[in-house]
């Protein structure tokens, strides 16, 4: 753990630029993109790169040698998008900390880059960067999808999206997809969180505080509530649809469904999945077929689990997915069916 915390420590503090560069371009990606404009009061939306080549991702394109100030990580419980395959990583400027002082709800700094890669049957298809330009507004990130060329040269942002994205069935969301989730969260980040970063076996919220790269120190152990099939089904429900489904969430003007797991939790009955589900009535009753969110014992009465079932306009999580999740359906049935 020593050796994971110094050599994390060396990443982070290091740049995320080619030292080669001259200073201007060093200094200009250091600030995060050469389109991005200093912070004025109603800035619009955010703008950045067009090419995955310029968002300093890797420091040889070529070769796709990841840049020396990225902190790779993976998420304890992932999202489930068409079965892909996924790699992360994070940049945080040099000398920069996270706020964590709420840790449920963190906040990151200006120039804080996420990169997500996919891959469908091994294949590269888009990288995606959330990036954090200025404080302010609701216009802080620039979020894009890149799409991966054939030949493999470069990736485009593709704000547009991409249907059936080089073959693989899979569909890029548009720019303003991202929205959808990502504003439905303190600052703009869903993976990069306490619980998601609490894997015991890599631990990566441990090397992010090892590396001075928190500003309060995270629990030393986070766990999910419960056991077995509770357990799973409470993290699948985090991690699915927590981000949109929680109390910071314009949603709630909506619904009420909170499924969004907290630090302080240590019981499964002091969820949201539990305190907002049960007998509640479903406000989409005419295209469930369910009158309420959850039923104790009967998943086919219940909204929640024929919603992520549903197979059309209806489903949910209701973007980036154009299959559904059989292991995790089957999570949340036996969760639902097993409960007295």
């Amino acid at each position: 753990m020593r050796a994971l915390a110094t050599l994390v420590m060396a990443i982070l503090s290091a740049g995320c630029t080619d030292p080669s560069a001259p200073v201007e371009a060093r200094e200009d990606a250091a600030v995060g993109s050469r389109d991005v404009a200093a912070p004025e009061p109603g800035d619009p939306p955010a703008t950045g790169p067009t090419l995955l080549s310029e968002t300093g991702l890797y420091s040889d394109f070529a070769s796709r040698t990841v840049s020396p100030g990225l902190f790779a990580f993976a998420t304890r419980y992932d999202l489930w998008s068409d079965g892909a395959q996924k790699a992360r990583w994070l940049y945080l400027p040099p000398g920069t900390k996270i706020d964590n002082a709420q840790m449920d709800h963190w906040v990151f700094p200006v120039g804080t880059k996420a990169f997500k890669e996919f891959r469908y049957a091994g294949k590269l298809v888009e990288t995606r960067l959330l990036m954090k330009v200025r404080d302010g507004t609701r216009h802080d990130w620039w979020q894009a999808a890149y799409v991966w060329k054939e030949d493999g040269s470069d990736a485009v942002a593709r704000l547009d999206g991409v249907k059936d994205a080089l073959g693989t069935g899979h569909n890029v969301p548009k720019q303003a997809d991202c929205t959808s989730c990502h504003s439905r969260v303190r600052d703009g980040l869903v993976g990069v969180s306490a619980i998601q970063l609490s894997d015991p076996t890599q631990n990566p919220l441990g090397a992010l505080a090892a590396a001075g790269r928190l500003s309060t120190a995270p629990p030393t152990t986070i766990e999910v509530p419960g056991a077995g099939v509770v357990k799973d089904a409470l993290a699948y429900l985090h991690a699915n649809c927590g981000h949109c489904h929680n109390a910071e969430s314009d949603i709630q003007k909506q619904t009420e469904l909170d499924l969004r797991l907290l630090v302080s939790h240590k019981a499964p009955e002091e969820t949201g999945a539990y305190t907002t589900t049960v007998g509640v009535r479903m406000k989409h009753a005419e295209e469930s077929g369910a009158t309420e969110i959850v039923v104790k014992g009967a998943p086919e009465r219940s909204g929640l689990w024929l919603r992520m079932g549903a197979g059309d306009v209806t489903v949910m999580p209701p973007i980036g997915n154009q299959t559904m999740d059989p292991v995790g359906l089957e999570t949340i049935r036996q969760w639902i069916a097993g409960w007295n």
